[in-house]
């Protein structure tokens, strides 16, 4: 009995161990092939591009991002952006949905709803958890929203503004107004602040914006418009 145990356990060891290897070069294999087209001595640096596997690319900003350095996750974004599917992105209905931000600017993030909850008292006051952005296609258009918590208790916090399109990659944004639960944020000195987005990516399920300074925020989506759920 003791023989046909330790049989049995030697077998488990080596099939958990040959699948920890096949996980392990799967991601290597989706990184090598992300990274070809960054090789700068190909004679044909376009076609290369242009036969990058995009949902290889996606998969690692969407579901790799904590494990790749910000340059990788940059040189990444670049591949996406050159490869982008949606024409006109700042005009296509694409937009509109629910977006979780997944990354945001280093120093000012695209969106002005998330630059002003980000920049809420610090964590020895409020601890901001995830940041979730609905565009519509009515008026006011962009509502970003977050849960605080503020010592033992969690408050919802969203910030209003409006956006006009600029061209078909740029959009203007407005403040309109920030609440924390059902009282408002006294943001006076902001009343008239705006600022400029750049659209550089859009698909059914990947949104890329850069601000002025090209820093990048990447959104996933949570839902179309009307809350219509993502398939499965």
């Amino acid at each position: 009995m003791t023989i046909v145990m330790q049989t049995i356990v030697f077998w488990l060891l080596l099939l958990s161990s040959a699948h920890s290897l096949l996980v392990s070069t799967n991601r290597n294999l989706k990184i090598n092939n992300a990274i070809k087209p960054y090789n700068r001595y190909t004679e044909s640096t376009t076609s290369v591009y242009m036969s990058t596997d995009l949902n290889n690319v996606k998969d690692l900003v969407l579901t790799e991002k904590k494990s790749l350095s910000r340059s990788e996750l940059n040189e990444y974004i670049l591949q996406l952006e050159k490869l982008n599917p949606t024409e006109d992105p700042a005009l296509s209905p694409l937009l509109n949905g629910v977006w979780e931000v997944i990354s945001s600017g280093l120093f000012s993030p695209g969106f002005i709803g998330v630059q002003i909850i980000k920049s809420l008292p610090g964590p020895k006051i409020l601890d901001v958890e995830d940041i979730t952005i609905t565009i519509s296609s009515e008026f006011p258009r962009v509502v970003a929203s977050s849960s605080v918590k503020l010592f033992n208790a969690k408050v919802p916090v969203s910030i209003t503004t409006d956006i006009e399109i600029e061209s078909s990659y740029r959009i203007k944004e407005t403040y309109i107004n920030g609440k924390i639960s059902s009282v408002e944020i006294p943001l006076n000195s902001i009343r008239k602040f705006s600022r400029n987005v750049v659209i550089s990516y859009l698909d059914n399920d990947l949104l890329i914006a850069r601000d002025k300074f090209g820093a990048p925020e990447i959104l996933k989506r949570k839902a179309f418009e009307g809350n219509k759920e993502l398939d499965p």
